[in-house]
């Protein structure tokens, strides 16, 4: 009784740990998506305001690297710690690329990539994916493996909208890259 109770313990602490860290590393997602988001609406119409919103963007995405990089869970295991470096490195190179001449270029695909990456790691380290129950499962699949790529496919989709505002109707390469980016992830 009292072993199996301590071990639904340290199994229940890995899975929150889990969480923590894992919920941590999709809002640092959401932080490469809206910077990408403003430097494109800048891209489309600048303005003192988007400038604004893109320093607002590029401050956000610093201080969540800033957080992941201070969570102890993720610096407590050498294959976390040697995936978080890598992404880590992706992440400050497309932040100080958002601050070039012509930030627009550059394609937040790869850190995006290493975050899915890292974040399943977490969830299979940690327990999280692999729940007996259906339900948990099922949810922990959608947040860690679904979630992120279907992000990155409407913020594509929504960029060349952008861009698109204000011209005349896309053409048919225009639009089969849309469907494209629509389905890459259904």
């Amino acid at each position: 009784g009292g072993w199996r109770s301590v071990n639904d313990w340290r199994i229940t602490r890995a899975e929150l740990a889990g969480v923590e860290v894992a919920d941590s590393l999709v809002q640092l997602s959401v932080q490469v998506h809206l910077l990408h988001a403003a430097l494109h609406r800048q891209q489309r119409l600048p303005s003192s305001e988007g400038e604004a919103q893109v320093k607002r963007a590029q401050q956000a995405l610093a201080e969540s690297i800033t957080h992941v990089q201070g969570l102890p869970d993720l610096a407590a295991h050498d294959e976390l710690k040697s995936s978080w470096s890598v992404a880590k490195v992706d992440l400050e190179r497309y932040l100080n690329d958002s601050r070039s001449a012509r930030p627009v270029a550059i394609d937040p695909a790869k850190p995006l990539t290493e975050l899915r990456r890292l974040t399943l790691l977490v969830g299979e380290q940690s327990g999280l994916l692999l729940d007996p129950d259906i339900e948990p499962f099922s949810l922990m699949i959608v947040m860690m493996d679904r979630f992120p790529p279907m992000l990155d496919s409407l913020t594509r989709m929504r960029n060349t909208a952008l861009l698109r505002e204000g011209k005349e109707m896309a053409d048919g390469d225009e639009l089969a890259a849309l469907i494209k980016i629509g389905r890459a992830h259904v």
